[in-house]
Order: structure tokens, then C-alpha cells, then sequence
């Protein structure tokens, strides 16, 4: 979440949740699932699949997507590029 006026930016533990999968070497695929109701802002989860298996956890996302569980939204109106 964002932080709110007068906290600290970056907390001690932030790092925690890509550090340990980088450290692993094993492949993540961030998937947006949507927003939050009240805030609006990004909702996701990370697919980790075993190491050298990249295209399982692309995969894995690309089927989330397909059955419409996952996947990009739209948010706010769409910019007229002929203006």
C-alpha cells in the first residue's frame, strides 16, 4: 500500500517478499488480480514456480488470466491519442 503522509517510506521488512524468491533463484510471475474496494489500489500475487520451470509460472498466470480470475484493469477513462 502507499504510505500516508509523515511514514516512513521503505520499512525494514518490504524487501521480504521478492528477497527471499531472488536469493532462491527460482522463477515469480507477479499477476494483477484486480484493486482494492475502498482504496482502489492494485491487488496481485506472485506465482513461484521451482527453478529453471519460467514458462510453468508464466503459464500458470496466462490460465488465471483465461478463466478470469487474473489479469490487467482498467482504471479511469481512456486517453483520446488523436488529440
Amino acid at each position: 500500500a502507499a504510505p500516508r503522509h509523515f511514514e516512513a517510506y521503505l520499512r525494514p521488512l518490504d524487501f521480504i517478499y521478492t528477497a527471499v524468491w531472488n536469493a532462491l533463484e527460482v522463477p515469480v510471475t507477479q499477476v494483477p488480480i484486480g484493486l482494492s474496494k475502498h482504496e482502489g489500489l492494485p491487488l496481485g500475487i506472485q506465482i513461484i514456480a521451482s527453478r529453471g520451470a519460467d514458462s510453468l509460472s508464466i503459464a500458470v498466470a496466462m490460465e488465471l488470466e483465461k478463466g478470469g480470475v487474473a489479469g490487467w484493469t482498467r482504471v479511469g477513462p481512456v486517453c483520446d491519442s488523436s488529440l
